[in-house]
């Protein structure tokens, strides 16, 4: 449990300090893993639906962020979360 909780903070930490997008989605997938996981080791029935329901709904916007950050890196050539600034007036 308490790795759990130190991956829950590191990875959220790095997720905030990384200036590449799709470096800042992969960090925060980390972090979410862990929420994930920690409510498997809950070993209850609330947190074993809490954490399946995380996965689901979890996988699936994080496909669409990775797909938008793909479509902004090759469209606008955006690579680096400080430069998103106007871009969806652009796009």
């Amino acid at each position: 449990m308490g790795l759990v909780i130190f991956t829950i903070v590191f990875g959220s930490s790095m997720a905030l300090k990384e200036k590449h997008l799709k470096r800042r989605l992969a960090y925060s997938t980390v972090a979410n893993l862990s929420y994930i996981l920690l409510g498997a080791l809950l070993m209850t029935h609330q947190g074993l639906y809490a954490g399946l329901l995380h996965m689901l709904f979890h996988s699936a916007m994080k496909i669409t962020l990775f797909l938008a950050a793909g479509i902004y890196i090759t469209r606008a050539g955006v690579e680096d979360v400080r430069d998103l600034s106007g871009l969806g007036r652009y796009m």
